[in-house]
């Protein structure tokens, strides 16, 4: 599959979760294709009358609805699929994440126009698919009509200019600071009929706040240097925050949101969660390698303890380290058996992060079910809609597998013993794992108290010196 199709073929599964259409950046991140390039290709498609825009801000692309069931069943998907509720396709959906979900329907339907949102929670929980999901819920439930605005802003992007910042979401005259050349309406009037997304909300200036909750308590507002605030706008609000919202938000602010709901991470998510997001990580290997994958319980969980971080990034990574060890390893081209015992140390030590208690433990055995078998083939398993996550914002730069591959022909070439071969791919991949893992030791969460992180440091700084071994990175995490 050449750059082009792999494009539309994003196109046509995403579609099935944002039916009212993808901007530029959620088809590259998906993709894991440059940003300029998905744009060119977007726009040969248009020209081929094979996807339609949007005229709103930002652009929306989508497939052409008389096309849309042809792709489906050409693809064997049930049509219905597509008429399927938008909270369906967040993970987690009737388990860890339904009290959210029905906070979200909540504030999304409440007469007359919904209520104003605040989401809470880490980097990659999934916050900004949450809010894109309430718009598309609240346009499933007629309570917006289908081509009212989405807006996203992230106010982390003008953080350091606070009168920008602000600017930008209300407007300004001409004149209102240095710089303004002429009148520019904000987000606000953008956004107005709709919604609008304020991502790192926390970024904005006491100011800035104090604007955006009288806003919430008249719906009126005016541009940044007018006097009077009389311009109108139906807005649903939904904001995000990463940190402490009592310590980052103005308490008036905060008042004014009645719905508050936060996003919790990967190691607050059932097993359930955690053994689906693994599947989800191991299909996309799958279909990179087109080759099948097998892995037994305690390799899985393994794996998932050593990300008990909540860092998403970790765990792809990790997995994907774990498939390329095995990938030079097994010698059966048609399947990829990962097992505990072949394992590299610092992968295997995170089996013991899972002693936490005894229902969570039962949980997870119940989940995994025993050896699980991922196929490449298997584009149809609903795995791949459970984007609540962005993973694939932590793609490699390279595809690893292609590397590995290049690397074991120059060898061979040269004539190098299977062995040499080995051991030197071997090291390559331990070096891949030891670059993703966390350097830092306040980047080692797993729930301790920094005192006890303190106290392991030493405790392997004094083993080295006394037993004149240096231990790896994987030593703290075990």
């Amino acid at each position: 599959m050449n750059r082009k199709e792999k494009i539309f073929q994003a196109v046509c599964e995403l579609c099935i979760t944002f039916p009212n259409g993808l901007t530029t950046e959620q088809i590259a991140l998906y993709t894991n294709i440059a940003r300029p390039n998905v744009s060119n290709y977007l726009n040969q498609f248009i020209k081929e009358n094979k996807i339609v825009k949007s005229g709103t801000r930002p652009v929306l692309y989508s497939i052409k609805k008389e096309n849309l069931k042809t792709i489906h069943q050409s693809a064997n998907l049930p049509v219905h699929d597509v008429q399927k509720e938008p909270f369906q396709y967040f993970l987690g959906y009737n388990g860890s994440i339904k009290k959210q979900i029905n906070q979200a329907k909540a504030a999304v339907m409440y007469p007359p126009h919904g209520l104003h949102t605040l989401l809470t929670g880490d980097t990659g929980v999934g916050k900004s698919l949450f809010a894109s999901l309430m718009y598309n819920y609240a346009v499933y439930q007629n309570a917006l009509d289908k081509n009212s605005p989405f807006i996203v802003f992230n106010c982390a992007d003008y953080a350091s200019n606070p009168q920008l910042l602000v600017s930008h979401i209300f407007g300004h005259v001409k004149g209102a600071f240095t710089g303004a050349t002429r009148d520019k309406f904000g987000l606000l009037s953008e956004a107005d009929g709709g919604m609008l997304f304020l991502d790192e909300v926390h970024r904005l200036p006491p100011e800035g706040q104090e604007m955006i909750f009288y806003f919430m308590d008249t719906g009126t507002y005016g541009l940044l240097g007018e006097t009077q605030r009389s311009r109108k706008a139906q807005i649903l609000l939904i904001c995000a925050t990463t940190e402490e919202p009592n310590s980052t938000l103005l308490s008036t602010f905060l008042r004014r949101i009645p719905i508050k709901i936060n996003i919790p991470n990967l190691a607050e998510r059932s097993p359930g969660d955690q053994v689906d997001l693994l599947k989800y990580l191991l299909e996309i290997e799958a279909r990179k390698i087109n080759c099948a994958i097998t892995i037994d319980t305690d390799s899985a969980k393994a794996i998932i303890g050593s990300s008990f971080s909540g860092n998403v990034g970790k765990l792809k990574s990790t997995i994907q380290s774990v498939c390329a060890h095995f990938f030079i390893e097994d010698n059966n081209p048609n399947q990829l058996n990962i097992t505990y015992d072949k394992l590299i140390s610092d992968i295997k030590v995170g089996i013991f992060n899972l002693a936490r208690d005894n229902d969570y433990l039962v949980g997870l055995q119940h989940a995994l079910a025993g050896t699980i078998t991922i196929m490449p083939d298997n584009s149809h398993s609903g795995l791949d809609l459970y984007t609540d996550i962005d993973v694939n914002k932590h793609n490699t730069p390279f595809q690893v597998y292609d590397v590995i591959d290049k690397k074991i022909q120059f060898m061979l070439e040269q004539n190098f013993s299977d062995t040499d071969i080995n051991n030197y791919i071997t090291s390559e991949i331990n070096q891949y794992i030891d670059l993703r893992l966390p350097k830092k030791l306040e980047h080692v969460d797993h729930g301790l108290p920094n005192a006890t992180l303190v106290f392991c440091q030493s405790l392997k700084n004094e083993l080295e010196l006394q037993l004149n071994k240096e231990f790896s990175h994987g030593f703290l995490l075990s």
